[in-house]
């Protein structure tokens, strides 16, 4: 069975799949694995992906791969890296799942979530969004989207008014929603913006809920008025050792947050970049500080990640290659 493919997809032949090019395909040729005598393909059950292997075609339009089609009958998934995502972002964009623009939320624009969704192909409705797809599944960032909008002779990106399920094709078959089943469903890309915030509960506990712009209508579990999932966080301490929060008590954070009917506070969330080493760090320093894990540098491109300094104990890399510094910190065992 799949990892992350929809069940009821699983042996349709009627689904429309990422097929590679057999005669130019790097890809192709790493799973087909040929036999040096014969040719012939030997299809292994696992393949690993060791080395970066240069785009080919439709390969080179796409900003994820789900599930590829390698010969009639043979499909490869793609099973990526444990890999952290945060959970609050900033400058988020509305996206909506259906086709009537009523299960709303808000995505990080640079992570491929959501589907090719563009607006000002229906001449009656031009607000009305026509969904495409490379492949059944396929899923884009924002800047992929406004970019093959902007392709697409009359089109951009909107705030809509919902799916255009006749210009869809197959499709249309990634934009009907589950209630039961949330990790099934895909969501559209809109140009309105998003903005997140945090319900503090008396006891410390909060939870993240969302206000698309044009008050859409949110969907049930990040939902201000339905949110029910409430996480611990951090909280700095005082003197005592007493956690620190905005509470009914001192009018959430004197009046930085709004107080609710339920006893709960309600607080924009930002996030805030900041340095956490002026200096060279100690070993203990990097692991008592730094949260949040990378993978090796040599598992980039040569280039991406350069040394700035070492001590006996840590390596410190500075890589430019996303548009803004960024710095990681190696550890020996």
């Amino acid at each position: 069975r799949y990892h992350y493919e929809k069940s009821s997809w699983e042996g349709d032949e009627t689904v429309k799949r990422f097929v590679l090019n057999s005669d130019h395909s790097q890809l192709y040729n790493k799973l087909c694995d040929s036999d040096i005598l014969t040719g012939t393909c030997s299809w292994p059950n696992n393949t690993i992906l060791d080395d970066d292997l240069e785009c080919c075609s439709v390969e080179c339009r796409v900003d994820t791969i789900r599930v590829v089609q390698v010969a009639p009958g043979v499909f490869y998934e793609h099973i990526c890296w444990p890999c952290v995502q945060l959970a609050f972002l900033e400058d988020g964009k509305k996206i909506f799942g259906g086709s009537s623009n009523n299960y709303n939320m808000c995505a990080h624009p640079k992570m491929p979530v959501a589907t090719e969704s563009c607006c000002g192909l229906n001449t009656n409705n031009p607000t009305k969004v026509h969904v495409g797809c490379e492949y059944l599944g396929e899923l884009v960032s924002y800047n992929s989207n406004t970019q093959r909008c902007s392709s697409i002779t009359g089109a951009n990106v909107c705030d809509d008014s919902g799916v255009d399920t006749n210009s869809c094709g197959e499709c249309c078959r990634q934009v009907s929603v589950s209630t039961s089943s949330p990790k099934d469903n895909f969501f559209h890309w809109t140009n309105a913006s998003c903005k997140m915030q945090l319900k503090v509960q008396i006891g410390g506990l909060a939870a993240i809920v969302l206000y698309p712009e044009q008050n859409a209508t949110v969907i049930p579990y990040v939902n201000p008025d339905r949110q029910i999932n409430y996480i611990s966080l951090p909280w700095p301490k005082d003197v005592l050792g007493d956690e620190i929060f905005p509470t009914m008590d001192d009018d959430c954070g004197n009046g930085t947050c709004a107080l609710l009917q339920n006893w709960t506070c309600l607080c924009d969330a930002n996030v805030i970049e900041s340095l956490v080493f002026s200096e060279m760090p100690t070993r203990d320093d990097v692991l008592t500080r730094l949260k949040i894990g990378s993978f090796e540098p040599d598992y980039f491109d040569i280039g991406d990640y350069k040394i700035l300094e070492s001590s006996t104990d840590v390596d410190v890399y500075t890589c430019e290659a996303l548009g803004t510094l960024q710095t990681q910190y190696s550890r020996s065992p």
